[in-house]
């Protein structure tokens, strides 16, 4: 003997009870049930027939539709690197790596340099690190940042002593026969820098390695806090006979900067089509330092 039991499934939340249609305990010839609609006490409305038959399989319920792809999206012709679409460093498969990518020219790779043992680190939450010892670690970036904007959302993820994020930009740094300790000066510009740490911000002009000029500092907007991210916006970018730095941070300017006298070759666009990078560096005086990086751009200023 075969029970027929048919009734309609309530979703909530909260849960709701089950309300009992039908109940056949010798369910032997086919059972035909209309679904009616009523509201108030207008006439009923047929809604659904539903027949159950003891010799036909019980129907497969209807496949929900796939859901329509969402298009791609154009690609933004003002981002020059994006670091969740140029590399794998957000794709949350733990690792350490050394290097990545292709360091050719705009190759959009990646490497880490210098002292304090630097690597990064992919991490599970689908960022990366910047993981270094006493020192000056850093990830170089193959990216083409000729008058352009650094935009790096990140926090300290830990203290150090001495600790601070360091960014350069329009860097050649590694460039020449002797590379960063030898060379035409000419053919290495360090860069034009900016630094955030846990009492303010500094930036320098790197004329070559090691050789600074036209330093400024001051206070940012707000203090960094220990695993707690902000974004910082670094904006180099020529006017006229000048190069204006600004930097931003959580949407607040907080520095304009202006180099009025740059050496001709600090404005070549040509020598930085040849080979240059940006880099992101951590200092740290003694101890290990973390920093964890949610996203990193390159925008066309």
């Amino acid at each position: 003997m075969t029970k027929l039991r048919v009734f309609a499934k309530r979703l909530g939340p909260p849960p709701l009870e089950d309300i009992g249609l039908l109940n056949i305990l010798d369910f032997t010839v086919p059972t035909e049930i209309h679904i009616y609609q009523q509201l108030d006490e207008t006439e009923p409305t047929l809604v659904q027939k539903v027949t159950f038959d003891p010799e036909e399989p019980i129907p497969e319920p209807e496949p929900e539709p796939e859901p329509e792809p969402e298009p791609e999206p154009e690609p933004d012709e003002n981002v020059l690197y994006d670091s969740t679409i140029h590399s794998k460093l957000h794709d949350g498969k733990v690792r350490v790596i050394e290097e990545e990518g292709s360091l050719k020219p705009n190759g959009l790779g990646v490497e880490c340099r210098a002292s304090g043992k630097p690597r990064c680190m992919v991490n599970e939450d689908k960022t990366f690190s910047l993981i270094t010892g006493t020192g000056h670690g850093r990830f170089y970036f193959y990216v083409l940042n000729y008058d352009a904007t650094l935009e790096i959302e990140c926090a300290f993820w830990n203290e150090a002593k001495g600790q601070d994020l360091s960014l350069k930009m329009r860097s050649r740094h590694n460039e020449g026969s002797g590379g960063a300790s030898g060379g035409s000066t000419a053919n290495r510009f360090g860069g034009y820098g900016l630094s955030i740490d846990r009492t303010g911000w500094g930036a320098k002009r790197e004329d070559f390695h090691n050789q600074h000029s036209q330093s400024e500092s001051g206070k940012t907007p707000e203090k960094p806090e220990t695993k707690k991210y902000f974004t910082i916006k670094f904006t180099v970018k020529d006017e006229g006979k000048t190069v204006k730095q600004t930097a931003e941070m959580n949407g607040k300017l907080f520095m304009t900067k202006v180099d009025k006298t740059p050496l001709p070759y600090m404005v070549d666009k040509s020598l930085y089509e040849k080979q240059s990078y940006f880099w992101v560096r951590e200092n740290i005086d003694s101890g290990s330092g973390e920093i964890r990086i949610k996203r990193l751009r390159i925008l066309k200023a």
